[in-house]
């Protein structure tokens, strides 16, 4: 306990003072405390964005654009009548506030709509055109036999080709008249010459036939990521002297999570990502049973990208299921691909997807900004979230709507927790359990 007075001796005065003073320390010391432990259970979490100045550091939320559109500096004078922007967090809060700043010059809007939907960022992307099968696939309906060659469904014409090119039947997968329509119809197969999309097996290692050229697999694995074992067909050395090597090799699936040492990567468009830590890792939807170990030959293939990050949205080659409607797709240049039909999805996917929802395409909440007390140009609202606590990801998107020519200074967005027994349980308990996840001996993640 505080006290200066043991080897001091104190008039009677002068120590009624101290002890009011020693009384105020511990007051504040204790309002402290209760202050710092407010924060911890019912914290806040932050982000801005200040439109005139769309690339300074001071911008904390993501992808801030117009429609699909990213603003950028080049950009920062056009009238933003629809803005889009993310703001990422793995933590569950019970509401957010809006506040917009309008620009002294703006039209001064009252019919401001905030809009707000939460998922993983790239599953909130347009919807493309559905894919068909991969090139490579060998499919059979009824008594037709096709392989997808450069995304064409190309049909051997007789038994005769397809045993003289050296296939089994027994290689085909069966599909219905459905699954044909997504690819579309090539050239058929009437001679003995391979086309693009074959894979062969020659001395243990795998090539595909890409521009009439054969392009190794880096390894076995990379292979599988890729193909079944019994879509190549095996040949001896001989073989290789009736097409030219490529120098390019083929690599895993994009999408694919590796490991090198301790450090873990997704592989995607030719370049592979590090992943900065497990609580990222686990946040976005994998699962740590997905990752590969690979060695430096095989790290090598590819360029190092820039880190991933909790704000960094799925790559391409990403494949997403919808728990609630049994959907998947793949995530390709800024939109989502629908696989349309299982056995499409099947000569995609092999490997775990990442498990979305359906519902999160819905808005979870809405609010129209009202102006401030003491300047009109600043407008505010809340949006309650505690109902989309169970909605899978981590990522928000918000839409700003307006009737006329706004623009904005400034939007601040703040998620907050409501005081109550709930939260606060929530908050003791997770704080419990991150004391045992940093005291109680585990396994070591492979992550960077």
């Amino acid at each position: 306990m505080l006290d200066l007075t043991k080897e001091i001796t104190l008039d009677h005065k002068n120590y009624r003072k101290y002890r009011y003073f020693q009384t105020g320390i511990y007051v504040i010391a204790i309002l402290l405390a209760f202050y710092l432990g407010y924060l911890v259970i019912f914290p806040t979490k932050d982000f801005a964005f200040y439109p005139p100045a769309p690339d300074a550091a001071k911008n904390t939320i993501v992808d801030p654009r117009t429609s699909q559109t990213t603003i950028t500096k080049d950009g920062q004078d056009e009238n933003i009548n629809n803005l889009l922007f993310d703001a990422v967090s793995p933590v569950n809060y019970s509401a957010i506030q809006i506040d917009l700043a309008l620009n002294k010059k703006s039209p001064l809007d009252k019919n401001i709509t905030v809009e707000v939907r939460k998922s993983h960022q790239a599953f909130l992307y347009p919807e493309g055109n559905p894919i068909g099968f991969k090139d490579g696939s060998l499919v059979k309906n009824e008594d037709s036999y096709f392989i997808i060659s450069q995304g064409k469904e190309r049909k051997f014409v007789s038994d005769a080709i397809i045993s003289g090119l050296g296939y089994d039947k027994g290689s085909f997968i069966e599909i219905g008249n459905d699954d044909l329509k997504y690819n579309e119809k090539g050239d058929d197969i009437d001679s003995l010459s391979y086309p693009d999309g074959a894979i062969f097996k020659i001395n243990d290692l795998y090539y595909i036939l890409e521009n009439q050229k054969l392009k190794k697999f880096v390894s076995t694995q990379a292979y599988l990521t890729q193909y079944d074992d019994r879509q190549a067909l095996a040949k001896n050395e001989d073989f290789m002297n009736n097409y030219p090597l490529d120098d390019n090799l083929a690599g895993f699936a994009d999408g694919t999570l590796i490991s090198y040492g301790i450090s873990a990567f997704i592989v995607s468009s030719g370049q592979v990502l590090p992943i900065d830590n497990p609580n990222t890792f686990l946040s976005d939807g994998y699962q740590w049973s997905d990752i590969i170990p690979v060695s430096g030959d095989e790290l090598s293939l590819y360029q190092k990208a820039k880190l991933f990050n909790i704000s960094s949205p799925h790559p391409n080659g990403t494949i997403m299921e919808t728990s609630d409607k049994n959907k998947w797709y793949m995530i390709k240049d800024g939109q989502k691909d629908l696989l349309p039909t299982p056995a499409i999805v099947q000569s995609w996917s092999k490997r775990n997807p990442v498990v979305v929802s359906e519902t999160g395409l819905t808005p979870i909440g809405n609010c129209q900004p009202k102006e401030g007390l003491l300047n009109s140009r600043n407008f505010s609202c809340v949006i309650p979230i505690e109902n989309s606590a169970d909605l899978i990801g981590i990522d928000y998107e918000f839409r700003l709507a307006s009737d006329s020519n706004t623009k904005i200074d400034a939007v601040n967005i703040s998620f907050q927790k409501t005081v109550n027994s709930h939260n606060f349980k929530s908050a003791v308990l997770g704080l419990i359990s991150k004391i045992k996840g940093n005291y109680v001996p585990q396994t070591p993640a492979p992550i960077q």
